[in-house]
C-alpha cells in the first residue's frame, strides 16, 4: 500500500517541476486554434470516476494522466542532467517529445499511451475509493492540509506564469482544460485520499499470522528476508566532466587521498567535500536552481535494500566477500562511485513487507468492489487523445 501511495504522490510532488523538466506534451503538438477548438468541445467537469459519494472529473483525470510521462522525465533529468532525454530513450524506449501512441512500451503489450492510461485509471480509481473512505469516516482537511494545498497550487501557477504559458501548457495538456481551479480540486482530493489511506490501514491491519498464512499458501512467491547494508560513497557525476577518463581520474585521486588516512571519519569528510550526490535546491517558485552545498552526511546510506541502487552499485555492496572497511570504485550510469563498506544494516523483512502490501491491496480492491467503482471509459477514451 505504501508503494501505491508513493507512485501516486510521485506524480503529485513532481508536478511543480515536470513541465520545466520535459519538453513537449508527449501526445503531439497542437496549434493554438486546435487547442481552442478541442478545449471548447471537451467538458472537463464530466464525472468519469465515481466511488460511493466520491467523484473524479475528466479534467482531474486528464491532469494526472498528463503528469505521468513528465514526472518520469523529471526524475531522469534529476539524475542525468542535460542528457536525460537520451537516457530516457535508451533505458525506457520513451521519446518524451513524440506521441505516446506511436511508441511501443516494453512493460506491456501496447503503447506508452496504453501504459500511462492504465496507471491513471487504476490509481485515480483508488484515489476515489479511499477519498470516499475518508469521507465515510468523517475526515476533513485541516488548516495545515489546506495551506499545503494552496502552496502547491501557487507554485504551479507561478511556474506556469514564469514559463509564459497557461497552467494547461505547463502540465502538458493539449486540451486546455487544466486550470488553477482544477489543480486545486485535484490536490484537495489527493490530500483527503492520503487521510483515507492512513485510516484504512489502521482499520484493516495485517497481522503476523496473516503474513505467515499467506507465505505458507504461496511458497516461493515472495522474497526471502535478508540483512540490508550500510555504505558510504562519493559520487563523481559523469555529466559534470568533459570525458569519462576525467571523471574516473578524479574518483581515483580521491580514493588515493583517502588511503593516506584510511578511516571512516576521513572518508566521510571527503564525501562531504567532493560528492556530487546532493539534494536539489529550489527557488521560491519551486524551480530547480542547482545542488545544495551543505553537509551530505558523509555520503552515508543506511539499510540499503536490494533494488534500491543501480545494479553495479548493488553487486559491489552485496558481494558475499565484502567486509567492513572495504573500498573500491564502481562505475554506474550516473558516473563513478568511490565506495566504503560500513557493514550489515537492519534485517529487511522484504518478504513480509511484500506480503503485507499484497494483502492490504487485496483489502482495498475488495473495498472498491463493494463500492462498485464506475469508470466512464467511453467518454475518457473519446476525449483524452
Amino acid at each position: 500500500m505504501k508503494k501505491l501511495l508513493a507512485v501516486i504522490l510521485s506524480a503529485v510532488m513532481l508536478l511543480t517541476l515536470a513541465a520545466c523538466s520535459a519538453g513537449g506534451d508527449g501526445n503531439g503538438a497542437d496549434t493554438e486554434s486546435e487547442k481552442e477548438n478541442r478545449g471548447a468541445r471537451v467538458d472537463g467537469d464530466v464525472v468519469v470516476i465515481k466511488a460511493g459519494d466520491a467523484e473524479i472529473t475528466f479534467a482531474e483525470f486528464n491532469m494526472y494522466f498528463r503528469t505521468l510521462p513528465l514526472s518520469l522525465a523529471a526524475n531522469y533529468r534529476y539524475y542525468f542532467g542535460d542528457e536525460y532525454k537520451t537516457q530516457l530513450l535508451e533505458r525506457e524506449g520513451l521519446d518524451i517529445d513524440a506521441p505516446l501512441k506511436d511508441q511501443d512500451c516494453p512493460y506491456i503489450d501496447g503503447s506508452y499511451f496504453d501504459y500511462f492510461y492504465g496507471i491513471a485509471k487504476t490509481r485515480m480509481s483508488e484515489v476515489a475509493a479511499l477519498y470516499n473512505y475518508a469521507s465515510e469516516k468523517g475526515l476533513e482537511l485541516d488548516d495545515d492540509d489546506r495551506a499545503e494545498v494552496e502552496d502547491r497550487v501557487s507554485k504551479v501557477v507561478s511556474n506556469a506564469e514564469g514559463a509564459l504559458g497557461s497552467v494547461s501548457d505547463y502540465v502538458g495538456d493539449p486540451l486546455g482544460i487544466t486550470t488553477e481551479e482544477v489543480v486545486r480540486s485535484y490536490y484537495e482530493k489527493v490530500s483527503l485520499y492520503k487521510k483515507g489511506v492512513e485510516a484504512f490501514m489502521e482499520d484493516y491491519p495485517i497481522s503476523k499470522d496473516d503474513i505467515a498464512a499467506e507465505r505458507e499458501a504461496n511458497p516461493g512467491k515472495y522474497a526471502d528476508d535478508y540483512y540490508t547494508k550500510n555504505v558510504r560513497h562519493i559520487l563523481f557525476r559523469s555529466s559534470e566532466y568533459d570525458t569519462d577518463d576525467e571523471c574516473r581520474a578524479e574518483a581515483e585521486r580521491i580514493l588515493d587521498e583517502y588511503l593516506t588516512d584510511p578511516t571512516e571519519e576521513h572518508f566521510a569528510a571527503l564525501a562531504n567535500e567532493y560528492t556530487d550526490d546532493r539534494d536539489i535546491e529550489y527557488d521560491e517558485s519551486g524551480n530547480a536552481v542547482g545542488y545544495k552545498e551543505e553537509n551530505t552526511s558523509g555520503g552515508l546510506y543506511e539499510n540499503v535494500y536490494r533494488g534500491q541502487m543501480t545494479e553495479e552499485f548493488e553487486n559491489w555492496l552485496y558481494d558475499e566477500a565484502r567486509v567492513p572497511g572495504d573500498t573500491g570504485i564502481v562505475k554506474s550510469s550516473y558516473g563513478y562511485h568511490v565506495m566504503y563498506f560500513v557493514g550489515d544494516g537492519e534485517l529487511n523483512d522484504d518478504g513480509s513487507a511484500a506480503i503485507e502490501s499484497a494483502l492490504t491491496q487485496k483489502a482495498v480492491d475488495e473495498y472498491e468492489e463493494t463500492l462498485g467503482v464506475e469508470f466512464d471509459e467511453t467518454f475518457v477514451k473519446a476525449n483524452i487523445e
